[in-house]
């Protein structure tokens, strides 16, 4: 009997680190996220390509819809989705009665994302590294350390609860094509493969090694 004797880590305790497919070459990139889930702080950088960049600098600006029309009383919208400064007012046509006028709004800020949908970090919005097909689903990692965790789990035979402090752990929140017994085989050899591809050009659960 193996027994799982992970610590009570939540799913937020895996996300200091991503390994991404990098925006320009394709290639593995680390995202470090300096805080606990501060994301617009979060920094890339590619080992292939050496390309960096920093979550911040893709701070953009969109109205906060709550602007109306002063004849109609429609709302106002603007699409605009690359906008870096916050403009004291703008020029909108009201698509419902056609009035033209000068609005000046509110604004939010937002990180622009490079995808906004699939199994993409929350800081850029890139693809996940470590990801794997298992019975018609994906298995899938933030990073080494998440990795190991899962695997961890999956290779056990005995599994008990190791807190009472929050209501899911990371593990327990797992798919559940992840935690059938009759899966195991499959999903712990994807994940043999999938820390094969961690630690290809010297990643680590904690960084790169010298």
């Amino acid at each position: 009997i193996t027994r799982y004797l992970g610590e009570p880590l939540r799913r937020e305790d895996f996300m200091g680190n991503f390994i991404v497919h990098c925006p320009q070459c394709a290639g593995k990139a680390k995202i470090d996220v300096p805080y606990h889930l501060d994301f617009k702080h979060a920094v890339l950088k590619c080992l292939d390509c050496h390309f960096s960049e920093k979550a911040i600098d893709r701070m953009r600006f969109r109205s906060t819809g709550k602007a109306r029309c002063t004849q109609c009383t429609a709302r106002l919208t603007e699409e605009v989705i690359d906008r870096k400064k916050i403009p004291s007012y703008v020029r909108l046509t009201c698509l419902e009665c056609g009035t033209a006028q000068i609005v000046r709004e509110n604004w939010e800020s937002y990180i622009l994302k490079y995808e906004i949908s699939g199994l993409v970090d929350p800081a850029f919005g890139l693809p996940l590294w470590l990801q794997h097909p298992v019975k018609g689903q994906v298995l899938w990692a933030n990073n080494l350390e998440h990795l190991i965790e899962i695997q961890n789990y999956v290779a056990a035979t005995l599994r008990e609860r190791t807190t009472v402090r929050f209501k899911m752990t990371m593990v327990e929140r797992l798919p559940e094509f992840v935690k059938v017994a009759k899966n195991r085989k499959h999903v712990l050899a994807a994940l043999q493969k999938m820390m094969q591809g961690a630690k290809e050009n010297h990643f680590s659960a904690v960084g790169p090694v010298p």
